[in-house]
């Protein structure tokens, strides 16, 4: 992360908002870019260390935030710095900061630096006294930003004061790995490279960005890197960027060769389909194409379609009107494609099983007809199943999941202004009720997710919309299709925003959400937690990510991420670390 920062004063926080340093007004002499990276070069310690540049004086001290899981004995954390002659003369000599505040329940430590260090780092002091239940209440000093926004100020509940003393025997127990830290360009992977400022391992995050915290002010912790999957822990390390086909626009992952989790990418560039096999531990091999779609592939669908127990992929084409379905065969490749007519103006298509059958089905929305459309999987293929009338200005996206409990798929399409749901009948070729109602506060949607997100048995919606760069979330109140859009406010996401996706990251049974942001070139990770939304990640991808999926590439079982870019022609990959 890079911001030029003048006399006036300001902030920058790292690209995982871990560690943020505050410019007081006079502080610089003049306009300085400053630069905050992940690094994996000094001496390992408690939390990720982070490399600040340049090495400027300071004329005031620089505030000092550093918001991660705290160890057992919160009191002992401590902002550690290395400076320019600690590095050169002492091998990289770790020394604690003065401490302003300690917040159990927001996990972060403020200090105060009298200089722009080298690196900055969490320690521990293993022989700090426990805090009091509770914690205690003291002053920190109070600064902003030049926006009036406070960085810091008197402390409440589960926060200690000034520490000046900064003294103890600090551990040197390593947590900080290469996988934390600066990514390796070495050889491990044919054309594997590393994207740049994502974050390093971590843990899932309030609101605030920082670690989970309990509802009394004590620290509920979270272990990652260990090796053993928990329950509510949220790991996952930065991205690596594997190239692909041709302006790849979405992506699936499935067991398509026979060995491991494999990943296929629709690639609008070359209007073919892309492969790139998993190895089993999270790395992928080089593409291969060759797998003709039609001229105008809009969006791919994953999933056994024929019922011979071997994934095929679906793809929408908006010159023909027609689903291609191109089947697997089980050995990495795919028979040539056969296109289903699916009516006039295709615009969107949503998997799942309407029939309650072996065979997954697809669901299309069409803009220009003003319809919505089943096809039937079959062994010999897609056939047509039942074809319903959408209300006036829902021609935008649509998604399925059981709208009303009933145990069968339903389909859901949305509009700008509205929704309009059917329930299906579990035939595949009949609806047993439909409605149609305003969709929150409306919008320009471009992907909608339907699932139980907490854990109510009742569906929820997500969906995101472009024109104001935000997730609208509607909570399911029991009824057929029924959702409270008030319930949870909506979530900015990042600069056009281009996909989501509904899974248990985690592990606690509710369903987190992840956000591809094509203009802003991330991928946003959202836990669910406490009722709302919190942002827990945001890395970096290639350009332009279009596409998103999930799926456990490194057998570990806990999920991963996989982003197409289809501005780089790349995937990237985004791995637990539990």
């Amino acid at each position: 992360m890079r911001k030029t920062i003048g006399p006036h004063g300001g902030l920058i926080s790292s690209h995982d908002d871990v560690l943020t340093l505050v410019f007081q007004p006079g502080a610089l002499s003049e306009d300085t870019e400053i630069e905050i990276s992940p690094s994996d070069e000094p001496p390992p310690i408690f939390g990720l260390t982070y490399r600040v540049r340049p090495d400027e004086p300071v004329m005031v001290d620089v505030e000092v935030t550093y918001r991660r899981v705290l160890p057992n004995n919160p009191n002992g954390a401590k902002v550690g710095a290395i400076r320019l002659d600690d590095y050169s003369d002492e091998m990289g000599h770790w020394r604690a900061l003065p401490r302003l505040a300690l917040s159990v329940e927001q996990q972060s430590v403020i200090a105060i630096d009298d200089e722009l260090s080298l690196y900055y780092g969490l320690l521990e002091d293993v022989s700090a006294p426990p805090l009091p239940e509770g914690g205690s209440e003291g002053t920190a000093g109070s600064s902003g930003d030049p926006d009036g926004t406070a960085t810091s100020g008197t402390t409440g509940p589960g926060t200690t004061g000034a520490d000046t003393a900064g003294s103890g025997a600090m551990s040197t127990l390593g947590t900080t790995t290469s996988d934390e830290g600066e990514p390796s360009t070495g050889d491990e992977s044919p054309g594997l490279t590393t994207t740049g400022m994502g974050t390093g391992m971590g843990t899932g995050s309030t609101d605030e960005g920082m670690g989970s915290s309990s509802s009394d002010g004590g620290m509920m912790m979270q272990a990652c890197s260990n090796g053993v999957p928990e329950q509510g822990d949220l790991c996952l390390v930065m991205g690596v960027d594997y190239p692909a086909g041709l302006g790849p626009i979405d992506v699936g992952v499935a067991d398509f060769d026979g060995g491991a989790l494999d990943v296929v990418t629709l690639d609008a560039g070359s209007l073919e389909l892309g492969l790139l096999s998993g190895a089993g531990d999270g790395t992928l091999g080089a593409p291969v194409g060759g797998f003709a779609v039609g001229a105008m592939p809009a969006e791919m669908g994953v999933g056994d379609f024929d019922g011979d127990g071997t994934p095929d992929v679906v793809v929408l084409d908006t010159a023909t009107d027609s689903v291609g379905l191109l089947v697997g065969n089980g050995a990495g490749g795919f028979a040539a494609q056969v296109l289903t007519a699916a009516g006039a103006g295709v615009v969107d298509l949503s998997v799942a099983d309407f029939d309650d059958s072996a065979q997954l089905d697809v669901g299309v929305l069409n803009a220009t007809d003003g319809t919505m459309q089943i096809l039937l999987g079959g062994a010999g293929g897609l056939t047509a199943g039942t074809i319903a009338a959408v209300g006036a200005g829902v021609d935008l996206v649509i998604g399925t999941g059981d709208l009303n409990g009933d145990g069968f798929e339903d389909l859901i399409g949305v509009g700008a202004a509205t929704y309009h749901a059917w329930a299906g009948d579990g035939t595949g070729v009949g609806f047993i009720g439909e409605i149609t109602n305003p969709f929150g506060p409306g919008g320009t949607f471009v992907e909608v997710q339907v699932g139980d997100i907490d854990e109510d048995t009742v569906s929820d919606i997500v969906a995101i919309d472009v024109a104001t760069n935000t997730m609208v979330v509607g909570m399911g109140t029991g009824g057929p299709a029924s959702f409270d859009f008030m319930a949870v406010p909506a979530v900015m996401v990042g600069t056009t925003p281009s996909d989501v996706v509904l899974a248990d990251l985690d592990g606690d049974g509710d369903l987190d959400a992840v956000v591809t942001n094509a203009g802003s070139n991330d991928v946003m990770v959202f836990e669910w937690d406490g009722g709302a939304f919190g942002l827990a990640f945001t890395f970096a991808t290639g350009t332009a990510p279009s596409g998103v999926a999930v799926g456990d590439l490194n057998a570990d079982g806990v999920p991963d991420l996989v982003v197409a870019n289809e501005g780089s022609d790349s995937v990237t990959v985004v791995l637990s670390d539990p």
